[in-house]
């Protein structure tokens, strides 16, 4: 009260009620890529009467690989405030990826057989890495072979690809002319012994003709071949010579045995060549001298062979007997009474005259007379 009234009381009641929150979710705009780990770029905020300012963490989901993610942030309230919530959300997108082929420096070589040097890296964020085999077009044979990888991508990263050249040279070849031991003799043909082998990477075997010259008279074949290389193989040559002999020709001489007649008499004789030449062309018969007188003598005869037959010689007997002269001696009634033989008895040595000038091969001669008994002489 006061110095008028008594005192007197009063009671009365009001609620103050809760003020509202609000929160809020910022995400800057991006943009956010694949790498692997969580990413987390939004910011809360949660604000209300009476200085409520609060900045907590937001609630991500989905937030390492590629898609949607989700940021939310629910704030419960307090005594003087009421809940409140947010939700944003933000594209995480994929991340590139590389893709490598590396090709080591060579050379390469033709081998028959696919080549495939190189080696393919697929690499990207979060750990990408792979090592898939690439693929290869015309690697087989010599020329300019490809590489080629293609990483389609996945759901984290995009797609990449790699192409690389690489060349793959001719390889070597090889020719060799093979001749056998032999020997070889002249036959009139032509003589191919050799054997030609061109081999090569790749199971190259062939077995072509030698190219001869010099291959049918005696004295020094060649064989040569040159393989002028492929599309795989480079070029190769050989040559190899071997040696035709002569051959024997097949020379028969024949002497003579014959009496006195006064004409020059010698050694006959024929020669046969072998198959491809019967007629031994190149070559010569040189059958000695010939004799006219008794006793005759003896025929040196040579065989020249020429280019293509072995020289040979030999002897050949010439052999001129003397001459017996019979003349019937007759009577004077003209009666056979006998007969008159001549002999030579005496050669004159050449050198020496004689009455009828000759100087060789010349005899005396004694007459001897049969008589016949029966008519007297």
């Amino acid at each position: 009260g006061d110095a008028n009234h008594t005192g007197s009381t009063d009671t009365k009641t009001f609620v103050i009620g809760q003020a509202s929150s609000s929160t809020v979710i910022t995400i800057p705009a991006g943009p956010y890529v694949y790498s692997g780990s969580a990413q987390t770029p939004g910011t809360v905020a949660v604000t209300g009467a009476g200085g409520l300012n609060e900045t907590p963490t937001a609630t991500y989901t989905n937030n390492i690989n590629a898609g949607t993610t989700t940021a939310t942030y629910t704030f419960a309230g307090d005594a003087n405030h009421t809940g409140s919530t947010d939700t944003k959300t933000f594209t995480i997108g994929q991340a590139t990826s590389s893709t490598v082929i590396t090709i080591p420096a060579g050379p390469y070589v033709y081998s028959g057989s696919a080549q495939t040097p190189g080696t393919v890296s697929v690499t990207g964020a979060g750990g990408l890495s792979l090592t898939p085999a690439a693929n290869y077009t015309d690697n087989i044979n010599a020329g300019t072979a490809t590489a080629t990888y293609t990483f389609a991508g996945d759901a984290n990263h995009t797609g990449s690809t790699d192409t690389k050249t690489f060349t793959i040279d001719k390889a070597s070849s090889s020719t060799v002319i093979t001749i056998p031991a032999g020997p070889y003799v002249y036959s009139g043909s032509a003589q191919t012994p050799g054997s030609v082998a061109v081999t090569g990477a790749g199971g190259l075997s062939l077995t072509p003709a030698g190219t001869y010259t010099d291959n049918i008279n005696a004295g020094t074949a060649t064989v040569t071949y040159t393989f002028a290389g492929d599309a795989n193989h480079t070029g190769s040559t050989d040559t190899k010579t071997f040696t035709i002999n002569k051959a024997n020709a097949t020379v028969s001489v024949s002497g003579y045995t014959g009496t006195y007649d006064a004409a020059a008499h010698g050694a006959t004789g024929t020669v046969t060549g072998v198959a491809g030449d019967l007629t031994a062309s190149g070559s010569s018969l040189n059958l000695g001298s010939s004799f006219t007188n008794v006793p005759g003598g003896t025929a040196n005869w040579t065989f020249t062979g020429g280019t293509n037959y072995e020289n040979q010689s030999g002897t050949a007997a010439i052999v001129i007997n003397i001459i017996s002269i019979k003349i019937p001696c007759f009577s004077k009634k003209g009666f056979l009474t006998g007969i008159v033989q001549i002999f030579p008895i005496h050669k004159i040595s050449p050198g020496i005259r004689t009455p009828t000038g000759e100087g060789s091969s010349c005899f005396f001669y004694i007459l001897f007379c049969v008589v016949s008994s029966a008519h007297g002489k």
